[in-house]
């Protein structure tokens, strides 16, 4: 699993020799949405209650200078999340 980015990336400059910054963020977060998925799955069978968010669903927003964006605010998070939460474990 440690080579999911690598791979990504190579496979955005096969397709564009200078591929958009927001359309590779974009691509890269199929990576950290496999390893969330993950990590949810094996806590949830030890036991520990847990579901995955992506960042928009946790309410973290950047200042939008994809690929290095050093801004960041977190909205919502808490009211999103205990919803979220016992609507997908305890339902």
């Amino acid at each position: 699993m440690g080579k999911t980015t690598d791979e990504l990336v190579e496979t955005a400059y096969q397709v564009s020799p200078h591929p958009n910054r927001r359309e590779l963020d974009m691509l890269l977060t199929t990576g950290e949405r496999f390893s969330m998925s993950l990590m949810s799955m094996a806590l949830f069978d030890l036991g520990v209650p847990a579901i995955s968010f992506t960042s928009s669903q946790a309410g973290v927003m950047t200042d939008g200078s994809h690929s290095s964006s050093a801004h960041c605010r977190c909205a919502g998070l808490f009211a999103y999340a205990k919803n979220s939460i016992a609507d997908a474990l305890w339902s």
